[in-house]
């Protein structure tokens, strides 16, 4: 009997009737297609599942997932890839378009107009093209104008950024620093030193000389006061008429205030009319700097920072404070305020007691940038400007000190003997040639003569 309902006519799985005397097997596939998400294939009448290109058949082997192209590397793409549901999509970076195969870029061929090339680009300094045109910069000392274009002087004495401790001089593209009377400019360029007077000649002085911030001052031995000019000492006479180391002092009449003081050896001495100092030339006039008048003491009582009898001079180099007790604890050769002990940081050096700079040849913000010094020299950390080793000078540190200088910023002068050498200084009339960096005086001696400074 020919039929599905007797042992479903002997089919493994579908039976259909197609009339009293015939049937045929139903496809696995011709239900829901057979499951699949995408394609159903008829395998041995079961059903087996396939995806289109750029799909993967699931675990469950029915449904179909996308296959990222860009993340396995089967796009191939020369520049980027974007994927999409079962396909992706090659793009190119900019100035390149894609090539007729989808994966290949190729460079877009355009004329580029370098803008600088004419006229520097209407420039006044320095020009870069760029994507926008070109870009007007300026060199060191120069800051660009609202156009744009133009280049003015930067001003670091009036703007204040100069590293100028005293006097300030601009000129176009730079600046020098000058100091004023009684100091000497200092080998960073910047700052100032005082000049000890003293030690030339005493300074002038009859007797004794006595340093000071920028100047100096004169002193006379007991029994003698300055004389007008302020150097020379003259003998006190008809001040008083006897001394006497006993119980009894006989002075002129009427008997003036006086103050008591000791010498260095514990005698008694004796000021008149409201004097005191070692020579009595001083009264409470003299007090400088803030300083208060202590006839009792015979002294000043001088503010931080400041010291000697009138208070006329600043703390010794590393200390600070009331009396100059305090020890400065600056690094990298700085020095500290007086008054405060706040560290004063050579250029291309920062910090609280200056303690980070740049190393030697280097400067800027990030140390990044390479000085324009000869020799390898440091440079000031911000501006770049040269600071040169003892022995050099010049804005790039490149000359060598004169025969009769040495030292830094060739501010020191040789003290060979002059009339022993042999050549001739531009000034004095003789040379004194020494080493540039120690001051050491050169073996030049002439005939006759011997010795390291050639007095012998």
């Amino acid at each position: 009997v020919r039929s599905c309902a007797v042992s479903n006519g002997s089919c493994e799985q579908d039976c259909v009737q197609l009339s009293p005397a015939h049937y045929q097997l139903r496809s696995p596939c011709a239900d829901r297609n057979g499951g699949c998400m995408h394609t159903c294939k008829n395998d041995g009448w079961r059903a087996q599942c396939n995806c289109l290109p750029g799909y993967t058949l699931a675990q469950d082997g029915k449904n179909c997932e996308d296959i990222d192209e860009c993340e396995t590397g089967q796009a191939a793409c020369a520049h980027g890839c974007h994927n999409t549901q079962g396909s992706f999509t090659c793009v190119c970076n900019p100035a390149y378009e894609l090539g007729a195969d989808g994966r290949k870029c190729y460079r877009i061929e355009m004329e580029i107009v370098n803008g600088c090339e004419t006229a520097n680009g209407g420039c006044s300094q320095k020009c870069q093209q760029s994507t926008l045109g070109p870009v007007c910069s300026c060199h060191h000392g120069y800051h660009l104008d609202d156009d744009l274009r133009t280049c003015v002087d930067l001003d670091e004495c009036e703007a204040g950024s100069s590293c100028c401790e005293q006097d300030c001089t601009n000129y176009p593209g730079g600046y020098e620093c000058y100091c004023g009377a009684g100091y000497r400019l200092n080998s960073d360029g910047c700052g100032c030193d005082d000049v000890d007077e003293c030690l030339v000649d005493n300074g002038g002085c009859d007797h004794t000389c006595q340093n000071t911030a920028g100047s100096f001052q004169c002193y006379c031995r007991l029994g003698h006061r300055l004389d007008e000019d302020r150097l020379s000492c003259i003998p006190l006479e008809g001040a008083v008429e006897a001394l006497e180391w006993s119980s009894r002092i006989a002075v002129e009449r009427p008997l003036p205030q006086i103050t008591l003081l000791r010498d260095y050896f514990q005698q008694l001495e004796l000021c008149l009319n409201n004097t005191f100092g070692h020579d009595c030339s001083l009264t409470c006039d003299d007090c400088s700097n803030g300083g208060v008048c202590d006839m009792e003491e015979g002294h000043c009582d001088c503010p931080d920072g400041w010291t000697g009898v009138v208070c006329n001079q600043t703390c010794p180099k590393g200390t600070f404070g009331r009396n100059c007790s305090f020890s400065c604890k600056c690094k990298n050769g700085a020095t500290c305020d007086p008054v405060s002990g706040h560290c004063r940081c050579p250029p291309g050096v920062s910090g609280d007691m200056c303690q980070d700079g740049c190393p030697k040849g280097l400067y800027g913000k990030l140390c990044n940038k390479k000085c324009n010094c000869a020799n390898n020299g440091r440079c000031h950390r911000t501006y770049g400007a040269c600071l040169c080793d003892p022995g050099l000078y010049g804005r790039f540190c490149h000359l060598m000190c004169p025969k009769w200088a040495y030292g830094p910023g060739c501010s020191e002068e040789c003290q060979c003997v002059q009339q022993n050498t042999l050549e001739c200084h531009r000034r004095h009339g003789s040379w004194v040639p020494c080493d540039h960096v120690t001051g050491e005086c050169l073996r030049q001696c002439p005939p006759g003569f011997h010795g390291d400074n050639c007095d012998l």
